[in-house]
């Protein structure tokens, strides 16, 4: 039985928008806002790769940023790295007298890989550096396909590191003369690297697909407090930053529980049945650690890590299977941490694990389903209560089956502090 209990679950839209709010214990912490805007000020980067097939979409991001500008309090720096072709610069909106909204050039580049984790940390110190404010807010957007790896990260392809290919986040493709072209991407590892020395963020938002799982967050909880991102796919248009900015430039954990309900919203009434998958949440970064040891204890129990080894994948609940009825050997093998969890555990310890969960996924927001087709048109695994708590984890295929993931996630921070690498589904040999 799915010991999962959302804290709060409220139905609005004639049944379209569903928000779970995973924080039961300390409402006032869910409502405080940062201290007035006046005495605050606060810095957020956009971080944009866009030399893909999203170029059009994160250009009309930008746009609608702008127009969030307008309503954006006072002591907000929204500054934007925007990388679309040969020349990626970084600017900064500022409001003129008339209220208007205009860019200012700090920095053009020349061509480099801004998904090299040296370029990215480099962008993100002088950005900062040149912006301080008392809290930091960092969006990532592009491509993404969550914590699977990807021989195609531009410092592993460098390094000729793990020859197999397969996902990450961010999607940076140039052109290799008669070679025709290749993609670059980063790898969650690079994403820690490029982010672990700056100084620490009130929030990362990733504009990107799947990439609310256990391993990103994990790699990241030395980076941030908060982490708003989505289980599931993301659509192409993004986020409604013509709505969402102002909260995002507050900061407080109301405001960003707010913007996830506004972008959930705004697809739930645009009238277009395709966007029914839309969904995100906040994740307190601060509750990882404590989640981990847990789970680490519930693996050292008398029978787990014997049911973890013959754990059915087939039964598990998929976030994405792109159309996909192999659900056996998906494309993105990504499964509800909460029904892993349910499968594994004894019903005390699965019920002890799920408050901890409440904690960490301080609110989940979605619509009906959680994968839509890729011809756009079939909606695919309805949203089940029972079996979805809105944070994912890679669950490998079971020994002897090959999986081309298992060698990467085995060098992760979550499996082997989680005590996964323990397992012989988890290890690498």
């Amino acid at each position: 039985m799915k010991l999962f209990t959302p804290a709060k679950l409220v139905l609005l839209s004639a049944s379209l928008l569903l928000i779970t709010s995973c924080q039961s214990d300390d409402e006032e912490f869910i409502t405080r806002r940062l201290p007035a805007t006046d005495t605050v000020s606060t810095t957020v980067v956009a971080y944009m790769i866009a030399e893909n097939n999203l170029i059009g979409n994160i250009r009309s991001d930008l746009e609608d940023m702008a127009e969030g500008y307008r309503k954006a309090p006072e002591g907000t720096n929204w500054l934007v790295y925007m990388d679309d072709g040969p020349s990626p610069r970084l600017y900064r909106l500022y409001k003129k007298g008339d209220g208007t909204v205009a860019e200012s050039l700090i920095r053009t580049y020349e061509n480099q890989y801004s998904t090299d984790p040296a370029v990215m940390n480099r962008i993100l110190q002088e950005a900062y550096s040149l912006y301080p404010a008392d809290s930091l807010g960092l969006i990532l957007s592009s491509h993404a396909s969550g914590s699977l790896h990807s021989s195609q990260s531009y410092k592993e392809s460098m390094e000729n590191l793990f020859p197999f290919q397969t996902f990450a986040f961010g999607q940076e493709t140039t052109s290799t003369g008669n070679y025709g072209t290749t993609s670059y991407t980063m790898n969650i590892t690079d994403l820690r690297e490029a982010l672990e020395d700056i100084p620490h963020l009130q929030y990362i938002l990733f504009d990107a697909c799947l990439m609310g799982n256990i391993e990103t967050l994990y790699e990241l909880k030395d980076c941030a407090r908060y982490v708003i991102a989505s289980p599931n796919s993301t659509p192409a248009s993004g986020y409604p930053y013509d709505k969402i900015l102002p909260d995002l430039a507050k900061m407080g954990i109301y405001d960003l529980t707010h913007a996830i309900n506004q972008y959930v919203t705004t697809y739930a009434t645009d009238g277009t049945t395709w966007n029914d998958f839309v969904s995100s949440a906040v994740y307190d970064l601060s509750k990882l650690q404590d989640f981990a040891s847990s789970f680490s204890r519930m693996l050292e129990e008398e029978g787990s890590m014997e049911r973890l080894e013959m754990l059915d994948r087939a039964k598990m609940q998929l976030y994405e299977n792109e159309g996909s009825s192999n659900t056996e050997n998906p494309s993105y093998p990504l499964y509800d941490i909460g029904l892993m969890i349910d499968s594994i555990a004894s019903p005390e310890t699965a019920a002890q694990l799920h408050g901890k969960l409440r904690s960490l996924i301080v609110q989940y927001v979605h619509l009906n389903y959680l994968s839509v087709s890729l011809d756009g048109e079939r909606m695919l695994l309805p949203y089940d209560a029972s079996r979805v708590c809105g944070l994912s984890i890679y669950i490998p295929r079971a020994i002897p089956y090959w999986d081309s993931n298992r060698e990467y996630n085995s060098t992760l921070s979550w499996t082997i502090d989680s005590g996964l690498s323990q397992s012989m589904r988890y290890s690498y040999f």
